[in-house]
């Protein structure tokens, strides 16, 4: 029988904290080529990722010192059936979340085709289309590489 993936951590680890960690090296490469405004812009828009991280549900109910400690980055968890589909209950929690990070990179994307002088009717579409394909990508791809790394267990 192999194992479950928790598809909210795997959403937490391959999308969030990824986008967080690029938003940062983004803005950073902002700074170093001396436009202040939009680095520092994404770095502080880097930090509302984290903020949807501690809005799942697993992390809720943790305190500050619990969060400082560390996630816990076991992303399998024992099966009550042979299904590796998303459960509808996994969709409902990841749902909001996808749309807020959604949202994020919708402006920022906009932030960034306006600070280089793209028409607005070329920066719409642009924005939209990476807001809403760049998460799914990193999630299926953070899919694929737990399946990779899970293990069949016979119980």
């Amino acid at each position: 029988m192999k194992t479950r993936t928790n598809k909210v951590k795997v959403f937490e680890l391959y999308v969030l904290r990824m986008l967080s960690i690029q938003f940062i090296l983004l803005g950073a490469l902002f700074l170093i080529n001396r436009q202040w405004r939009i680095g520092v812009s994404i770095i502080i828009i880097s930090l509302l990722f984290g903020t949807i991280g501690q809005g799942l549900k697993h992390n809720r109910l943790k305190t500050s010192e619990d969060l400082l400690k560390g996630q816990d980055w076991n992303i399998t968890e024992q099966p009550d059936d042979d299904s590796q589909t998303m459960t509808s209950e996994e969709g409902n929690l990841i749902g909001k979340p996808f749309v807020f990070t959604w949202f994020i990179l919708c402006v920022t994307s906009v932030l960034i085709l306006f600070h280089y002088d793209i028409k607005w009717y070329l920066t719409i579409p642009i924005a939209f289309v990476f807001g809403m394909f760049y998460p799914l990508l990193l999630f299926f791809l953070g899919i694929f590489l737990t399946g990779l790394t899970t293990k069949n267990i016979k119980v």
